[in-house]
């Protein structure tokens, strides 16, 4: 079994560092992973998008993906490559405190989550990105919540130390902010079970 999960926003947002987090946690439980990225050149704003392929297998083919089945969106900007990846029934995250509009596509199973708001109420307005990903790791069941916790202490870069704290936080608030509690996709019984069992 795979997973693919596409995580798209703009540049510093943190899309490469919650990317790292959930192939790193991954890899601790025993999946395999492999993460590509794409990056435009600008400092902030740019475009930033990240594929992450967890299995139970060697994966073959690189993370290149022309079609997912799951989807962290941060921000509207940029949103269109991803959407238009999208394969029937996946599991989209749409920030909602700053994506406008609507996806026009059927058959997807679309959570919400005012993350940016929710990371701002904490007193941390850039851990937003923590708050989408602890919200998806509960929704999806990837890995432990522990092992999400431990991956970013260990990815996080040796400058951005002082944050630990209220990245814990942030991950903790969103996986809080779900309601339903969902067992691992690894003992079939998530909504990405839908997409690829």
């Amino acid at each position: 079994m795979e997973v693919e999960v596409m995580i798209s926003g703009i540049g510093g947002q943190g899309i490469q560092l919650v990317a790292k987090t959930l192939s790193v946690a991954a890899i601790s439980e025993a999946h395999h992973v492999q993460m590509s990225s794409e990056i435009g050149g600008e400092m902030r704003g740019g475009l930033s998008i990240s594929s992450v392929v967890i299995g139970d297998h060697p994966i073959k083919a690189l993370p290149i993906l022309d079609k997912t089945s799951s989807a962290l969106i941060f921000h509207h900007k940029f949103s269109e490559k991803v959407i238009g990846n999208l394969r029937p029934d996946a599991v989209v995250m749409l920030n909602d405190s700053v994506f406008e509009g609507e996806i026009q596509k059927e058959d997807l199973q679309i959570w919400r989550i005012a993350a940016t708001t929710i990371a701002e109420d904490m007193g941390h307005p850039m851990t937003a990105g923590f708050v989408m990903l602890g919200a998806f790791n509960k929704i999806t069941g990837l890995v432990s919540q522990n092992a999400l916790s431990d991956a970013m202490e260990k990815v996080i870069p040796p400058y951005r130390k002082q944050h630990i704290e209220a990245n814990l936080a942030a991950l903790r608030a969103g996986e809080d902010s779900v309601s339903s509690d969902y067992a691992s996709i690894w003992n079939h019984n998530s909504p990405l079970l839908k997409v690829i069992g």
